[in-house]
């Protein structure tokens, strides 16, 4: 599925997007979560063990098909407050209601139904969408370091 823009109904969204070079190799849909790889200074798969501090630091949702030839992507970056429309590997569950989350892959995120407090938890389920067994949740982009303090 990939994530998707969340709007209220009748809203615009306008984002302004950043076209980046990408690893040649790798293929991008539209939806796919994307890091940045530092070490090589371009645009990889989003991962499990991504998070906004690391060398694979996640920036954003590619919003073209990008095949492996093509040496650029175009990119909405992640940024505060922003709400996405996400499948999950799991079935969904009102008791995930604002439990931030990893992501499994590039284009599903992990609501294992306890709050993760680690630097890669920046998505914050907000909304169920559907019943359980549809597994698809909006979340929010909330905090980079994705740490509560008091």
């Amino acid at each position: 599925m990939g994530f998707v823009r969340h709007a209220a109904a009748g809203s615009s969204i306008d984002e302004a997007f950043l076209y980046l070079p990408k690893n040649n190799a790798t293929a991008f849909a539209a939806g796919d979560c994307i890091s940045i790889d530092r070490s090589a200074n371009e645009l990889i798969a989003a991962t499990s063990s991504h998070d906004n501090h690391g060398a694979d630091a996640l920036l954003g949702i590619c919003t073209i098909t990008a095949a492996s030839t093509d040496t650029h992507c175009s990119v909405v970056p992640f940024q505060q407050n922003q709400l996405w429309e996400i499948g999950t590997a799991n079935n969904t569950a009102s008791t995930q209601l604002l439990e931030r989350c990893v992501l499994t892959d590039k284009d599903t995120l992990n609501n294992t139904g306890t709050d993760d407090t680690s630097a890669k938890a920046i998505f914050e389920i907000v909304k169920i969408l559907g019943d359980a067994s549809d597994k698809k949740v909006v979340v929010r982009i909330v905090s980079p370091a994705g740490q509560v303090t008091a």
